[in-house]
């Protein structure tokens, strides 16, 4: 089975809802996955890769139950 996310994409609320739980300034680097992505229209298509690489980053980071309690 194919488990790739190659031309997957989302909108980018959902690239939005995981970015404003996390103040700019403070987690730079996270925010930094999405540069260069249109985030301004909640409509607008997102890589998928670009939401899984956010949750690897708050995983990895900031703990497991963090993730968590963003998803819940």
């Amino acid at each position: 089975m194919n488990l790739s996310t190659e031309g997957v994409t989302l909108n980018a609320a959902f690239i939005n809802d995981v970015l404003n739980y996390y103040d700019k300034d403070e987690y730079k680097d996270l925010h930094a996955i999405a540069d260069g992505y249109d985030l301004s229209s909640s409509d607008n298509r997102i890589p998928m890769k670009v939401y899984n690489d956010l949750c690897n980053w708050i995983e990895k980071a900031l703990g497991k139950f963090n993730l968590i309690l963003l998803i819940s």
